[in-house]
């Protein structure tokens, strides 16, 4: 069993780097999102309407993965990797990739969808601060047996980064910054 996990907050490309790892690496892989999981089995317990997204059953979707996983391998898409360190056996060989973007484009590309000042601010935020990141090195302190990939998508390509973890705060300069923060503290439309 071979779980193949695409991490990061919502924006930064894991839909379209699954796809491609579905495509070339993990062939005859099953592949699915967290979410579409947990919409297939019927795996919430209710939808927040003012974050239009459904709670999710955490212990119902450990037990729907790992039935997935016994059927072979899986490549799942997800933000919520802090579960994994729980649900996941030691006899299940996970490799992560943990996709990063510039929060800017994050701003950008959920605009875009439309989503709430609310959400994209939250997202920009997380991706920020290296919040999914902090969860990734977290879950290897329980199980170092995790290969973990950063990738930084940009302009529609993939690159592969060394070492981990991408700090935000020092790779942008100052103006781009404040641009960001004006962003977080809730000017969404500035841009």
């Amino acid at each position: 069993m071979h779980l193949v996990v695409v991490a990061g907050v919502s924006g930064v490309g894991k839909t379209t780097f699954r796809s491609r790892l579905a495509r070339t690496l993990y062939r005859g892989y099953a592949s699915s999102s967290l979410s579409g999981l947990a919409l297939r089995y019927g795996l919430w317990r209710s939808y927040d309407e003012s974050r239009r997204s459904f709670v999710l059953d955490g212990r119902g979707l450990c037990n729907a993965l790992l039935s997935v996983l016994r059927q072979g391998g899986l490549i799942l898409e997800t933000h919520w990797v802090g579960f994994l360190g729980d649900c996941i056996p030691p006899t299940v060989r996970v490799s992560m990739y943990l996709l990063r973007a510039d929060p800017y484009d994050v701003y950008l590309r959920l605009m875009r969808r439309g989503w709430s000042c609310k959400r994209v601010a939250e997202n920009v935020a997380a991706e920020l601060l290296g919040t999914i990141a902090a969860e990734v090195k977290e879950l290897l302190s329980s199980r170092v047996d995790i290969g973990v990939r950063e990738i930084v998508a940009r302009n529609g390509s993939f690159v592969p980064r060394k070492g981990c973890c991408i700090d935000w705060l020092v790779e942008m300069d100052s103006a781009r910054l404040e641009r960001i923060f004006g962003i977080v503290e809730g000017g969404c439309g500035w841009v």
